[in-house]
């Protein structure tokens, strides 16, 4: 009987010292449950995928969504401060802010890039500076941008200026340096 005994409390000791490990959070290692971990509920899974490489100097056009709970881009007041915003933007050493349009839940821009890399900084600094304008003018506080960019490539001139074209169709609040874009690339062809 004192066997019986001794294992019963070799049992119940091992019980114990389980709770005991189950109870204390271990520090680093891997797997279990943590706050905030796990995929994300919404509408829209964040697939990201790398972006497609494209020539030098390709136009490109380029979607920034708002979020719904940001005031119409067309405002007035957020479009002046868009419009400064970008001034300082809008040609620079391997990126190139050809044209830009403002509807009022997205941003169309063509552009042209040097590559990947020269697109993926310019528009990491547009992003930024364009929410900073549009939380400044509409006084608020949060995210404006719903998501990352969209961007297609324009390697023909003629995709160039139908890009143009549908713009001028829906009479955009829209500014633009001097030179085209559609000029430049059938110039260069």
């Amino acid at each position: 009987m004192t066997a019986a005994v001794e294992s019963e409390d070799a049992r119940s000791a091992e019980r114990a010292r389980a709770d005991d490990e189950r109870s204390t959070p271990r520090r680093g290692g891997w797997g279990g449950w943590r706050p905030g971990a796990g995929r994300k509920p919404g509408l829209r899974p964040r697939v990201r995928r790398q972006r497609a490489p494209f020539p030098p100097g390709t136009p490109c056009h380029v979607t920034l969504y708002v979020r719904s709970d940001v005031p119409s881009l067309r405002d007035p007041r957020v479009r002046r401060a868009i419009e400064r915003s970008l001034e300082p933007v809008l040609v620079q050493e391997d990126f190139r802010v050809r044209r830009w349009a403002l509807r009022p839940d997205r941003m169309h821009l063509l552009v042209e890039a040097d590559g990947v890399d020269a697109l993926t900084r310019a528009m990491r600094g547009i992003c930024a500076r364009v929410a900073r304008a549009v939380n400044r003018a509409a006084a608020r506080k949060g995210p404006v941008l719903d998501d990352r960019y969209a961007h297609r490539p324009l390697p023909t001139a003629r995709e160039v200026r139908e890009a143009l074209a549908a713009w001028r169709a829906r009479k955009p609040a829209r500014a633009a340096p001097p030179a085209s874009a559609a000029r430049r690339v059938s110039a260069s062809r």
